[in-house]
């Protein structure tokens, strides 16, 4: 569409906004490959009657399962999780570096791809009831210090949570427990996870946030006099 002579007599930001909206639609075919249940059963099994027979045309592993190891990460020493078939067949994780894992949520009565929570400036931390005040304030005391927006949201069961856990996916797919934390990229990548809430998460948050935005805690400058 950015060919179309129409298309381009139009003002940048409206050129970028229907792409974005285009794009959006699409991707949502995409997303559902991953859902629960039989009318996620019947779309990969249309899916794959499409597909040319062979599976080295079948790649939703290696576009879905894409992680990077470098740049914005807190890397891991245990390996990423793979499928039996990497190349074929997905295998949803939140090793750092990875996709996060899709999901739907409800947010104000409205339902929501996990996609769509995501801040365009910034990060989000998602958590559980038992991690909510720990990592809450600990951002919030480390807000001041870091030019960056992070979006703390609880997810779960509970009609109380930030993010209602439509399918009840997110126990199985976080791989933290329900105290801990996965902090996701504005490109819906994990920055890094932590499997569990320390007595103090404050040190290891700012660490984190450090490595990611390549930046140092300012050095107070010494008072003259």
């Amino acid at each position: 569409i950015q060919n179309f002579t129409l298309f381009r007599l139009l003002p940048a930001s409206w050129q970028r906004g229907f792409i974005r909206t285009v794009l959006k639609i699409n991707l949502s075919a995409y997303q559902r490959l991953d859902d629960p249940g039989p009318q996620g059963d019947a779309l990969r099994n249309e899916v794959s009657r499409r597909l040319p027979h062979g599976s080295e045309h079948y790649r939703l592993g290696a576009d879905l399962g894409f992680a990077y190891r470098n740049g914005a990460v807190a890397n891991e020493a245990t390996p990423k999780p793979e499928a039996a078939h990497p190349i074929r067949d997905y295998r949803p994780t939140t090793w750092p570096g990875a996709r996060l894992p899709h999901l739907w949520v409800e947010r104000g009565g409205a339902r929501l791809a996990i996609f769509d929570i995501l801040p365009r400036d910034g990060y989000l931390l998602l958590t559980q009831r038992p991690g909510i005040d720990g990592w809450r304030s600990a951002v919030q005391r480390l807000q001041d210090q870091f030019d960056v927006r992070i979006l703390v949201a609880e997810i779960g069961l509970d009609d109380g949570a930030a993010l209602k856990d439509l399918d009840d996916r997110w126990n199985r797919l976080s791989e933290v427990s329900p105290a801990g934390a996965v902090l996701v990229r504005p490109d819906g990548h994990v920055a890094w996870r932590a499997k569990d809430l320390p007595p103090d998460p404050l040190p290891q948050l700012r660490q984190v946030l450090e490595r990611l935005l390549a930046t140092q805690r300012p050095v107070p400058s010494p008072v003259s006099g």
